[in-house]
């Protein structure tokens, strides 16, 4: 996972619920939370964030990763308007992911797995 993710997700879960809970959630993940956004970091650390952020917020996983991925996208868009500025919604955006921004990820990382994004039809998805 892509440090970029944790670094969104601190800042959606500070905006909306303090500082006090994103070190509770850290701490009750074992995580020091120091990711760089180019970094890359084990799958299971995230999945131990949405835990603790679900446990502590008396949620579900699955709210959770809705809440941070509807925080993320605006914060997105302000920092990188050249990937958004073409597309008319967020879907049209996340549907193109695995052609615009995983062949960057492609170039950089050429033997790491990639991601692929599950909105993509399955005819289209080249991950």
């Amino acid at each position: 996972m892509k440090g970029i993710i944790f670094n969104l997700a601190e800042e959606v879960v500070r905006r909306e619920h303090g500082e006090d809970a994103w070190g509770a959630i850290l701490l009750g993940a074992g995580l020091d939370g120091s990711w760089t956004s180019l970094g890359s970091y084990p799958d299971e650390h995230l999945e131990r964030v949405v835990t603790g952020a679900a446990a502590l917020l008396g949620t579900d996983e699955r709210t959770v990763l809705r809440t941070v991925g509807e925080g993320a996208i605006p914060l997105l868009a302000e920092r990188y308007r050249h990937f958004f500025t073409p597309h008319t919604d967020t879907r049209a955006f996340v549907m193109t992911l695995n052609d615009m921004i995983h062949p960057e990820v492609r170039k950089l990382y050429p033997v790491r797995p990639r991601p692929c994004s599950a909105s993509s039809p399955p005819r289209r998805q080249r991950c």
